[in-house]
């Protein structure tokens, strides 16, 4: 079946964020694109980030968002700090300000939804997601609300790509067809290749959420003396096994993954 540029990037955007996104959350991610529609920005109703692109091959003025439903947005930081994606009625506010951490966790998301847009767009060339505030200049009030419906495990939600009039001229080339169907061995191979997440918890003082703040992908976290102390390992969230005095010496260090 043919589709039209625009019904093809839509299609393959979702398709493509379903593999990364299940190796990102260690669950079977399923992204759906459901609607699309001419809205006011001033509609945004959930936690958005609003991106102004620049690149060669993007028309000047191109301005992409992403907007989640508050129960998507605060379950996926919830499930990336250990938790199992629920959260409270009164934590679903789409107005009040993100603290550091929860800050630091979205981009880990948005980054892929990024590379979503370059992938399914076919931008070659280095661009740069430029945060913008300035939605109401004139050239920005033309904009298409695509909305999508992300499931995983036992959280789902909706979320829309917002993209202005000049980002919808992009020239989106010969984009493949996407199957609707969950490409079941891509998801088993993300899974297969991420890795686990490991926090160390020294003395029986369990490194906070804000602790870990400071700390980045790749960093050590060092140990001192191993055989001094006795440490616990927490797997996913979930404590496995304490070390006592004496036990593993020749680790010295835990690298955040």
């Amino acid at each position: 079946m043919n589709f039209e540029p625009e019904t093809r990037f839509l299609r393959a955007f979702g398709a493509w964020l379903q593999t990364p996104l299940t190796a990102l959350l260690r669950e079977t991610a399923a992204v759906r694109w459901v609607n699309q529609k001419p809205l006011s920005p001033t509609l945004v109703s959930g936690p958005a980030f609003f991106y102004q692109l620049s690149g060669e091959d993007i028309p000047p003025g191109s301005v992409i968002g992403f907007e989640f439903e508050p129960k998507l947005f605060f379950s996926l930081l919830d499930w990336l700090q250990g938790g199992e994606g629920t959260v409270e009625e009164e934590e679903l506010s789409p107005d009040r300000p993100l603290t550091l951490l929860e800050k630091r966790l979205a981009s880990r998301f948005l980054h892929l939804f990024h590379q979503a847009v370059l992938e399914t767009g076919r931008i070659s060339s280095p661009t740069e997601f430029l945060p913008t505030a300035e939605l109401s200049r004139p050239e920005f009030r033309n904009f298409t609300a695509a909305e999508f419906r992300l499931d995983a495990g036992t959280f789902g939600g909706t979320f829309r790509l917002w993209r202005s009039y000049p980002h919808r001229q992009l020239d989106l080339g010969s984009l493949d067809e996407m199957a609707d169907e969950n490409d079941a061995q891509s998801m088993a191979e993300a899974l297969a290749k991420t890795p686990v997440c490991v926090s160390v918890q020294l003395s029986g003082a369990k490194i906070s959420p804000q602790g870990l703040l400071k700390w980045r992908v790749g960093d050590m976290i060092e140990l001192g003396k191993p055989e001094d102390h006795p440490f616990t390992v927490l797997v996913e969230g979930m404590e496995k096994f304490t070390a006592a005095p004496g036990k593993f010496k020749s680790r010295k260090a835990f690298r955040i993954l």
